[in-house]
């Protein structure tokens, strides 16, 4: 489905974790570094604005950390949304790492749970692992489980859906990623490259151990892509993510679709949480706590707004323009510096991609989480 049409509220709950996964950018910040949260105040603000611009019923949770650990402000924040506009549609994205209380709350009070985690336990556990060195795959397990036991003695219109990052670690195992979720009664699933550290540093400097070539990535997932389709289960990447229908702009931080964050700013990026950073092209409101007011920045939404297939030239004469847009922008300004060049690490998957994968299908059922 054409990601732009994942009009969405998120909720940047907080920085705190409970794992420390190898290739995440968090990992690399020193542990007694100031935790935050959101303030709940701005997040009812950035909400109401959301629903009265949009009219949408649809919120997410996510978080640099894990949003889970801080389950009562996300309870407080479901209640004051349904308050305000009745039947909504939650959304979380979660390490998959939480206890029967969480459970709890979220298998009735969340209708879409995209669950991080890298495949079977012994693979999942080279990089996410707990602060005290234990791997989390045992956890994930248990929860998934229990979810999709929920799912199926209940009447239950959850879908409880797999995001995995694939390294050097698993690009060869994708097929028994796919059987092990599969197992567990998954048939949602969206994979993405390790990402490139957020940095001032340049695109040569960017990229993470373990990180797998884009080439071998393509041609892997592509493998896994037509072995999942076989089994029935939805397999999905950003370079993938607009191949349903053509569009205008590759995703919704183009919008901008706002996401609140503990440093009071509106990020139109999930990659981008605070002002000053490498991607601060994408902030484009902050928190007036006296006010109690957001105030938006137009300059900014309107320089969001134009990065569009008409404004990248490098793209012009690509045949999968409209089925790519410049592919994700968040990454792609961390990489180039520009919302509007060329990528060329994602250039080379959607180009492989779009050769083999037939385009315009039909929507597909899963937004990019």
């Amino acid at each position: 489905m054409g990601h732009c049409r994942k009009d969405i509220c998120t909720i940047v709950l907080t920085n705190k974790c409970n794992l420390n996964c190898s290739y995440c950018w968090v990992s690399k910040i020193p542990h007694d570094f100031p935790k935050k949260v959101i303030d709940l105040e701005f997040a009812k603000r950035g909400i109401l604005d959301y629903y009265k611009q949009t009219g949408s019923n649809y919120i997410g949770f996510f978080a640099s950390g894990e949003p889970t650990l801080e389950l009562d402000m996300m309870k407080e924040i479901v209640e004051y949304t349904k308050d305000l506009i009745g039947d909504i549609k939650v959304e979380l994205q979660t390490n998959g790492v939480f206890n029967e209380n969480v459970f709890e709350w979220i298998s009735k009070n969340v209708n879409i749970i995209w669950v991080s985690a890298d495949g079977p336990i012994e693979i999942n556990d080279l990089n996410r692992k707990a602060r005290n060195g234990i791997g989390s795959g045992i956890v994930i397990e248990k929860n998934i489980k229990k979810l999709i036991e929920y799912i199926n003695t209940t009447d239950s219109k959850l879908l409880v859906g797999i995001r995995s990052t694939i390294g050097n670690f698993n690009v060869f195992k994708q097929k028994e990623l796919i059987d092990y979720y599969y197992n567990l009664g998954i048939r949602a699933i969206y994979v993405d490259q390790i990402c490139a550290e957020v940095s001032e540093e340049g695109t040569e400097n960017k990229f993470l151990t373990g990180q797998v070539d884009s080439l071998i990535f393509a041609k892997e997932f592509y493998e896994a892509y037509e072995y999942a389709k076989n089994k029935g289960v939805f397999y999905g990447t950003i370079a993938t993510m607009n191949f349903d229908e053509e569009v205008n702009v590759s995703c919704r931080s183009l919008i901008p679709m706002p996401h609140l964050t503990p440093d009071g700013i509106v990020s139109s990026c999930e990659m981008c949480y605070e002002e000053g950073s490498p991607l601060d092209v994408f902030v484009y409101g902050k928190w007036n706590k006296e006010k109690k007011l957001i105030d938006y920045d137009e300059e900014k939404i309107n320089k969001i707004k134009s990065r569009t297939i008409d404004n990248l030239y490098e793209c012009k004469e690509c045949k999968f323009i409209k089925h790519c847009a410049g592919s994700c922008a968040g990454e792609t300004v961390n990489e180039t510096g520009s919302l509007y060049k060329k990528n060329d690490r994602l250039c080379s998957i959607v180009k492989y991609l779009g050769e083999r994968i037939e385009l315009n299908t039909g929507v597909y059922p899963h937004l990019h989480p």
